[in-house]
């Protein structure tokens, strides 16, 4: 029993350690778009007021993403968005013991419905088509930009709001018809050994990793058809630190630091040679 409760409390550690792995990535990711986004702030507007970037956590939970990016971003305010009462609840609890009630707040909505306006929405791992809510009220409000780490997109065959598959232009342009994107999105629920995207695992595996990458290719292709957006794929480092480790970022309007920022394209480096291009290579 002593070491079955031993084992169980390293496995909750090991967890613990990945998320704070996964939120610190999450934080690095976000750092071009609030740079760019706090300088444009602190010029004021025509009557010279200023005010602080707001950072929607989209299908937030509990808030651990919001109060892990409030206690990094010092000079912004979020708020956590979540359709779960008891969630928020919680949220509200962690708020006031970290002291950050002037700066975090908690919105009972529906994801895709939520009106209220926002400079960066954030989502982490918000699951199959919650991703694809998170991303409208990106959209709905305009936000200037985004960051989404998807996971479990085999449920999108499950979809409630967004049953047009594939989103994008381009892959319906490309012959991609619903019944095979659906295919798709279910090969691509990744549950695999790490490194995979440097050439490791079996052939099967890297092919359902290449059908993740291509799933989300078609999620960001539809925010720049849609939306205009300029978009992104990242990876969450260390890439063990989740199998569920795309990160999809995109900044609407000029000037996209993810372009621009000097630094910027190291961090993109993993996708340097197109999406999954050298995934694509490695599962033939």
């Amino acid at each position: 029993a002593a070491s079955a409760a031993r084992g169980g409390a390293a496995a909750r550690d090991d967890r613990a350690a990945a998320k704070h792995q996964q939120l610190v990535s999450l934080a690095a990711a976000l750092a071009p778009a609030l740079r760019a986004i706090s300088a444009e702030l602190a010029v004021g507007d025509a009557f010279g007021a200023r005010r602080a970037p707001v950072v929607a956590d989209l299908c937030g939970g509990s808030g651990h993403v919001a109060l892990f990016l409030a206690a990094i971003y010092d000079d912004a305010r979020f708020v956590v968005v979540d359709n779960k009462p008891g969630s928020l609840a919680l949220a509200e609890d962690r708020i006031r013991a970290a002291g950050l009630g002037d700066r975090v707040a908690v919105a009972l909505a529906d994801v895709a419905s939520y009106a209220e306006p926002f400079d960066v929405g954030v989502a982490l791992h918000a699951c199959g088509e919650a991703t694809d809510m998170a991303l409208a009220a990106v959209r709905a409000c305009s936000a200037r930009a985004f960051a989404v780490v998807p996971c479990c997109v085999g449920k999108l065959a499950q979809a409630r709001v967004h049953d047009k598959f594939p989103r994008s232009r381009a892959a319906a342009q490309a012959g991609v018809s619903r019944q095979e994107f659906l295919m798709l999105a279910r090969a691509a629920d990744v549950h695999t050994v790490a490194g995979i995207e440097k050439g490791g695992g079996t052939r099967p595996q890297r092919r359902r990793r290449l059908a993740k990458t291509a799933v989300e290719v078609d999620r960001m292709c539809a925010m720049t058809e849609s939306a205009s957006y300029c978009t992104h794929m990242m990876l969450l480092e260390p890439l063990d630190s989740s199998a569920k480790n795309d990160v999809c970022v995109g900044w609407l309007g000029d000037a996209c630091p993810y372009c621009a920022e000097p630094g910027v394209q190291e961090f993109l480096a993993p996708w340097a040679d197109g999406p999954g291009a050298r995934l694509e290579r490695d599962a033939r």
